[in-house]
């Protein structure tokens, strides 16, 4: 995300529109507490009850989920 230089002057319209951009940019990003989690470079799902299962693919695309 590249966000514009600041005026010279603080104006509370361009404190609105930074607020903005951030806002949008920050709804993109995974959540904690989400059903999907990325940590340590592993995308791991959480099924209804609670339980994590971290997604693994090996080099023939076979997709496998590993109980955390």
């Amino acid at each position: 995300m590249k966000l514009q230089q600041a005026p010279e002057r603080w104006t509370p319209e361009f404190q609105n529109k930074l607020n903005s951009v951030l806002e949008n940019e920050d709804r993109k990003n995974l959540k904690n507490g989400s059903n999907i989690e990325l940590v340590q470079n592993k995308l791991i799902l959480r099924s209804p009850n609670g339980s994590r299962f971290a997604l693994s693919v090996s080099n023939a695309g076979v997709l496998s989920a590993t109980a955390l």
